[in-house]
């Protein structure tokens, strides 16, 4: 029996009473009509709603009928509540690892442009368990030479793209940690950073902090 599920491109989160989507394959960010908010509301919280508002919600694109699939949650992640930027970051030995930010600097800015985003990341509803210590160490030499070297980077920073290097930087040194990227309201903003745990890696803690998750990768 068919039952209604979130698209597979589709991710939200919830800011007070209204509800901010993300289409990932369209790269686009979008609210609701109040009306049609209410109405997702009302499904996603397991009531009914009639048949036309469910029509609408259906050809909004947000809502879809499946044996299986997405169920209609929003998106939640751990809050962060430190930021190694602003606690751990050392001094020395950033420039060694220029020519490698360089590349995979310019690589992110490739791929969103060439729209490869929704390949490149992979949602994860809980995200990942935080690093051991062994892996904090590895976790803290590794974004310290990333955050020196991407300073002297010639490229204007650009938090997807920045993020997406990280993590690739990251992964190539079996360090694993999340992409979370947020949104806000009054006025509109989108934002990404990387996490591990409750430690924002790449940015302030008060930034991250000011946006609510809608997509955790």
């Amino acid at each position: 029996m068919a039952r209604f599920v979130l698209p597979p491109q589709i991710y939200y989160c919830e800011i007070g009473e209204q509800r901010i989507f993300l289409d990932l394959l369209a790269d686009r960010y979008f609210s609701l009509p109040q009306e049609a908010d209410r109405s997702f509301s009302t499904l996603a919280g397991g009531g009914e709603i009639p048949t036309g508002a469910l029509d609408a919600l259906i050809a909004a694109g947000v809502v879809a009928r499946s044996p299986a699939g997405k169920p209609l949650a929003s998106t939640t992640h751990v809050a962060p509540d430190r930021s190694f930027l602003e606690e751990e970051l050392r001094s020395g030995g950033g420039l060694s690892a220029l020519p490698e930010v360089l590349l995979l600097t310019l690589w992110a800015r490739r791929s969103v442009r060439r729209k490869r985003l929704p390949r490149l990341l992979i949602p994860s509803a809980k995200g990942r368990a935080p690093s051991s210590e062994a892996g904090r160490e590895r976790r803290d030499r590794a974004v310290t030479l990333f955050v020196q070297a991407r300073r002297a980077v010639p490229v204007k920073p650009n938090c997807l793209h920045d993020s997406l290097a990280l993590l690739q930087f990251l992964r190539r040194r079996r360090v694993h940690a999340d992409l979370v990227i947020g949104a806000k309201l009054d006025p509109f903003g989108a934002h990404c950073w990387i996490q591990d745990g409750t430690m924002v890696l790449n940015d302030t803690l008060a930034a991250a902090r000011g946006f609510a998750p809608i997509l955790v990768a």
